[in-house]
């Protein structure tokens, strides 16, 4: 999950994880926040939930403007991150696996 990397997001994102019961010893709002590098994680593979605060390739805002909006639930919707700002963060990083990532998902006909 991507978060927006500020004040006031950092303590919604924490109020968020504490209502759900995520282990938050030795963690503050602000480390959601004035810590870009630092990865929060929940759980273990294959169900594990990775908290992001940037990624490689394209900034939140940006990517943000072209999010797509999909159902996760009948009364959820997600947002997530469009194809073609996917492909920009994959191409960035470039691990071996995220580069053939991007090879498949060019070859996808599936749009954003």
């Amino acid at each position: 999950m991507w978060i927006r990397s500020d004040e006031a997001n950092a303590k919604a994102v924490f109020s968020a994880l504490q209502d759900f019961g995520a282990p938050l010893s030795g963690i503050s709002p602000s480390d959601f926040n004035e810590h870009p590098e630092t990865v929060f994680q929940i759980g273990m593979p294959p169900a594990r939930v990775d908290v992001l605060q940037d990624i490689p390739g394209i900034a939140f805002e940006e990517a943000w403007q072209h999010r797509v909006d999909r159902m996760a639930d009948t009364d959820l919707t997600v947002h997530v991150i469009s194809k073609e700002d996917l492909i920009r963060n994959k191409e960035a990083s470039g691990r071996f696996i995220d580069l053939a990532d991007v090879e498949k998902l060019k070859l996808s006909g599936e749009g954003q």
